[in-house]
């Protein structure tokens, strides 16, 4: 079938196509597309807490394994958009309908195979549900009128019997303190249920429950903390414990197991856990060194445990362990943070979910798995922020931040994206955490890649806090700074100049900015006076003079009010400056400065965040923004780009990014979520966003975000033709047509010397269409 693209007539063309491209003008980046967020990648698990899992089959005995599903306080599962509960299928994370309009911190299913999620909501699926709710795979419904306060425990007796703990008071409208029953069409109290808090159920093999929480009494009589209910009246176990239960399980021998942050039970030594033999209670092992919020019983008469703990008896056990019957024993290296809730898999593998980031120092957002050997998250994606963006030549792109995942790889804060996929660039980088700057990224003019922070190695490499990687191993520019660095600037000979907040650099005073030659470091003033507060973003004139932006009140000694200009020898001040910290700078193509940041005057006058310096005077653009602007981009055709901390721009809703036309201040569609702090312009016409945000235009993007024209199906294909052969002379002159209406992607090897589009861009497109597109 490729034989068809291989014929005489793409060569017919190709001549034809050379010298056209000459002929024919390249407009202004007016894309022919109508630019829009594409589609971006989730998280590695959950974005938020997670309060409780459990296993739901959909169809029962139906071909549909059981999935697990989750619930807590988060709007982000995966690459999914998500109500507080979602549903993990083994590959990816999917919303149940609508979700919940609160946290959830109960979940159980019913022998029907219905789904009840309890928490602290008022609404499910779109509709009232005071608190507790079912789904039953495709709607929500609620449960009569629900509780009157929030739900923190569910279980299902042996007779079917749903049962719901927490901190109501009723139950479908009756008296109910605390506990209540669910018989599928009204709710009943459970006697005169218990004094205070229930948060945790356990059914019992015989018919009843245990119920534990932080109350002191169960029916009227004193039971401390955990009780017992037969059916018709509640009981004590014993003395009961000294601190509050979290936690219950039923062993396979019947012994109940509690946990949560007593000391205490029955009077007896117990740290954090014990069990109740039904005559007396005992502790297991040594306990936990802090609470238990989650216990899971094994066949055997084994036990899991999970919560905030450390360590059992001096041994390590990191927030999750495993009872043998005779001690405790790690997962692994466990997690970084709290576990909440514990699953088993029809395959025996172990979830843990709950307020965690890694799983044995692998990216793993509230939820991982345990396969006997080893964690793995459920999910993939960036882990946290992207701070710098940087493009590539060909349409590749540069992030760098605090993220340890990038894709379905590890990454340690730095990461290669080509053809749809991250890379790491060996090691990355290692010690205190990367620079709050978007502008600590340069590429070299050879293509090498440059990134400044705070760290102390890169690739294994000591590094001090700015780092170079040729494409094969990362190498250490002399002996570095002293500081951070928020800003890298690459020169057209090949020099590269670094500010932010250092005294030092190679070992010579080198205040706030420095210039490396390729061999040693040199200050930027006389005697290494150059800036005596941070350095934020740097910027090149079209002349060759450098401008730095920050905090500082002076540059090489002279007053200069947070923006500076060095013009080879000394520093000047540009008019007043800014009237507060300039934390982004960027050059419009006719030469005039934009800058971005914390403050409301320029040059003496009102320039709400952003201001134009036109080489003689500040001027603002429009009414700028309600607040901070973090990041400047301008695009090839002109317009400029501001990312940051506002919500307003000329006015208008802008949601953190805003397009300046060179009149007018206008929305990129329904923006993004939340904070902007870096922006790149690719030379495949896309706008790269990164920040804190997990959604761009109503979907979906960790941390990074691409706004441009969507893919098509077969863009090689460019007239989209079905008969042999496919690629032929009208897509040439279809390529032609798209670039002279400004569509970059036409230029398909990204050439930047005339003509642009040539042979070469032919093959480019051949060779993608054989691969199978784009």
């Amino acid at each position: 079938m490729m034989r068809c693209c291989f014929n005489s007539a793409p060569r017919l063309a190709l001549a034809a196509g050379a010298a056209a491209s000459v002929l024919l003008p390249r407009a202004a980046l007016a894309q022919a597309c109508t630019p829009e967020w594409l589609p971006g990648e989730g998280v590695p698990g959950i974005h938020g807490a997670v309060h409780a899992s459990a296993l739901w089959d959909a169809d029962g005995p139906g071909p549909v394994p059981p999935r697990l599903v989750v619930g807590g306080s988060f709007a982000i599962a995966g690459a999914a958009l998500a109500s507080n509960i979602a549903i993990w299928d083994g590959q990816s994370w999917a919303a149940l309908g609508q979700g919940t309009g609160g946290e959830v911190r109960a979940l159980v299913v019913l022998p029907g195979d219905e789904l009840v999620a309890g928490g602290n909501f008022s609404a499910a699926g779109g509709a009232p549900a005071a608190s507790i709710a079912r789904w039953d795979g495709s709607q929500w419904a609620p449960l009569s009128a629900g509780v009157n306060g929030f739900v923190l425990a569910l279980t299902v007796l042996q007779d079917g019997m749903l049962v719901a703990g927490g901190q109501f008071t009723a139950a479908g409208g009756q008296p109910a303190a605390r506990v209540a029953a669910w018989d599928g069409v009204a709710w009943s109290p459970l006697g005169a249920g218990v004094s205070s808090d229930v948060f945790s159920l356990a059914a019992l093999p015989e018919g009843g429950l245990v119920a534990g929480g932080q109350f002191t009494s169960a029916g009227g009589a004193p039971a401390a903390r955990v009780a017992r209910w037969d059916g018709a009246s509640w009981s004590p176990l014993g003395s009961g414990v000294n601190g509050v239960t979290r936690a219950l399980a039923v062993l396979s021998n019947g012994d109940i197991v509690a946990g949560g942050n007593f000391d205490t039970a029955g009077g007896v030594a117990a740290a954090r856990i014990a069990r109740w033999n039904g005559s007396a209670w005992q502790p297991l092992g040594s306990g936990f060194s802090s609470n238990v919020f989650s216990l899971r019983a094994l066949p055997g008469g084994a036990l899991l445990a999970g919560g905030s703990f450390t360590n059992s008896g001096g041994s390590p056990v990191t927030r999750i362990a495993r009872w043998d019957g005779q001690a405790w024993n790690p997962l692994g290296s466990g997690v970084d943070s709290t576990v909440n809730s514990i699953t088993l898999t029809p395959a025996g593998d172990i979830v843990a979910a709950g307020v965690f980031s890694n799983a044995a120092g692998l990216p793993a957002k509230s939820v991982a798995r345990w396969d006997g050997d080893a964690w793995f998250p459920l999910g993939s994606g960036m882990n946290n922020p992207v701070i710098a963006l940087a493009p590539l030549p060909g349409g590749g792109l540069l992030a760098a931040g605090d993220f340890t995942s990038a894709g379905a790889r590890p990454a340690s804060r730095i990461a290669r994206r080509e053809g749809g996929q991250w890379f790491a660039l060996g090691g990355g980088l290692t010690g205190a955490p990367f620079s709050v700057s978007g502008r600590a990224l340069a590429v070299m003019p050879n293509g090498d890649v440059v990134v400044g922070g705070l760290f102390t190695g890169a690739g294994g490499t000591p590094a001090s806090s700015v780092a170079r990687w040729n494409g094969a191993s990362w190498s250490a520019l002399g002996t570095g700074v002293d500081g951070t660095v928020h800003a890298l600037l690459a020169t057209p000979g090949g020099d590269l100049i670094a500010g932010g907040s250092f005294a030092n650099a190679g070992g010579a005073t080198a205040q706030g900015i420095a210039r490396w030659d390729g061999s040693a470091w040199s200050a930027m003033g006389a005697g290494g006076m150059g800036f005596f507060s941070t350095v934020s973003a740097l910027a090149l004139l079209p002349g060759g003079e450098i401008v730095a932006g920050g905090d500082f009140t002076t540059a090489g000694g002279t007053p200069a009010s947070r923006i500076a200009r060095w013009n080879g020898a000394e520093w000047s001040a540009l008019g007043a400056g800014a009237g507060g910290a300039v934390r982004a700078l960027a050059v419009l193509p006719g030469g005039d400065l934009v800058a971005g940041g914390e403050f409301t005057t320029a040059g003496g006058a009102p320039a709400a965040y952003i201001a134009r310096w036109d080489s003689a005077a500040w001027s603002p653009l429009g009414t700028g923004m309600d607040y901070f602007v973090n990041a400047l981009q301008v695009l090839p055709g002109g317009d400029l780009i501001a990312g940051g901390l506002f919500q307003n721009a000329g006015g208008l809703q802008a949601n953190y990014i805003a397009r300046w036309n060179g009149a007018a201040w206008s929305p990129l569609a329904t923006g993004t979520g939340f904070g902007v702090l870096t922006l790149a312009a690719l030379t495949t016409g896309e706008l790269a966003v990164g920040g804190s945000f997990t959604v761009a235009g109503g979907q979906v993007s960790a941390y990074w975000a691409l706004h441009g024209c969507p893919a098509a199906a077969c863009y090689a294909n460019c007239d989209q033709s079905t008969q042999p052969p496919v690629l032929n002379v009208a897509d040439f002159g279809c390529f032609l047509t798209r670039y002279a209406a400004g569509d970059v992607y036409a230029n398909c090897d990204a050439s930047t010397q005339p003509p642009a589009l040539n042979v070469a861009d032919f093959g480019c497109f051949l060779t993608r269409y054989a691969a199978g597109c784009p």
